[in-house]
């Protein structure tokens, strides 16, 4: 049994972050609803998929009803889309019934018993840390992508997390390309890595934004929790041993090429539009001051790009996934990338000079 009031817009907004995590599951129906609380004039709402919670919390006016109620998610979403902004919603149970009205609309849904609704269970947090939302979001950009899906090297369906006494850094690596974004801290004393799951990344990356809000992270061996202003972000994490990423970086290159990300980015989404369906390769030549990109296909079709640049070491060949190197490209703007690599080539290795704690890797196609 609850009662309150609330306006839509502000109502809007608490329901669209939580329904993130609805699906419709006909194994676990409880999933696609709701939990939603009033306590001490604080109104919350949570869903959760079983490995992912979310809670929303906002104030609410003084008179108000305390108690749990467990609703249909989605329609209450319509329901309140369908209500014009500006509107005060009315919002009040029995035992068997949610009673909604706003202006001259009004609405009956089923509930549930909240007992049945699955809450993670409160952890004791091992390491609490202070980050800027804006370091995260941009660690998460940074690497995401380079996540596996569905492998079978489970630990690699998502992003390592580690932290020490010098700094943060997120890893992501799918066994053909690697991703690490780092920040300096000066505010822990011992090494703690996680693998936080691709699902709860991507949402995360949701959640998060270019602001300088400061957003505390909460961990132990088991969970993560986000805290970014009035949602509580919690995840259940992957068990397993992450690779040695580190070994994998080149530490003394023989080639090192200095190219503008902007161009290169634009001349391997007009090649790679003749690239081939199943590996999407594009093949660089770098000969004489230049770099050529060139893509074909099955139907013999041809294209190419030349980009001027400084080099005028030995001539280099190799071929790769075009869309790897576009992923990367589009965490840069219109500035210089460094291209390294050994001869001959194993690995493709991109940094830049505005984040040189960050690091990008490719395999070239064995083609």
């Amino acid at each position: 049994m609850l009662k309150f009031s609330i306006d839509q817009k502000k109502f809007l907004k608490i329901l669209q972050k939580v329904s993130i995590l609805l699906i419709k599951n006909n194994s676990l129906s409880i999933l696609e609803n709701i939990l939603i609380k009033v306590e001490r004039n604080i109104l919350t709402l949570t869903s959760t998929n079983m490995d992912t919670e979310i809670n929303v919390s906002d104030t609410l006016e003084i008179n108000n009803e305390e108690g749990f109620v467990c609703v249909s998610g989605r329609k209450l979403l319509s329901i309140c889309k369908s209500i014009p902004e500006q509107s005060i919603i009315y919002i009040e149970t029995n035992d068997v019934k949610m009673f909604i009205n706003s202006n001259n609309s009004f609405f009956e849904l089923s509930i549930v018993s909240e007992n049945k609704f699955p809450i993670l269970q409160n952890f004791i947090p091992e390491v609490e840390i202070i980050l800027s939302q804006n370091i995260i979001k941009k660690m998460i950009c940074d690497t995401y992508f380079s996540m596996a899906v569905n492998d079978v090297r489970y630990y690699l369906n998502g992003t390592l997390l580690e932290i020490n006494k010098k700094m943060i850094r997120m890893v992501s690596t799918d066994g053909h390309r690697m991703a690490i974004s780092s920040f300096r801290l000066n505010i822990f004393k011992s090494l703690y890595s996680i693998i936080i799951p691709r699902k709860s990344i991507l949402e995360l990356n949701k959640l998060l934004f270019n602001k300088s809000e400061p957003t505390k992270l909460r961990i132990n061996k088991n969970n993560i929790q986000v805290n970014i202003q009035n949602v509580v972000f919690t995840s259940k994490l992957i068990d397993g041993q992450y690779p040695d990423y580190f070994n994998v970086l080149i530490t003394s290159p023989k080639v090192k090429i200095s190219i503008n990300a902007k161009k290169l980015k634009q001349a391997l989404l007009r090649v790679s539009i003749l690239s081939d369906k199943q590996f999407q390769s594009v093949h660089f030549y770098f000969f004489e001051g230049k770099i050529e990109v060139t893509a074909n296909n099955e139907s013999e079709e041809i294209a190419k790009e030349i980009i001027q640049l400084n080099y005028y070491g030995e001539e280099v060949k190799f071929s790769i996934n075009s869309t790897y190197i576009i992923d990367i490209l589009n965490n840069f703007y219109d500035e210089n990338i460094i291209l390294l690599f050994n001869i001959p080539v194993s690995i493709i290795q991109i940094e830049n000079l505005s984040y040189p704690l960050n690091y990008f890797v490719v395999m070239p196609l064995l083609l």
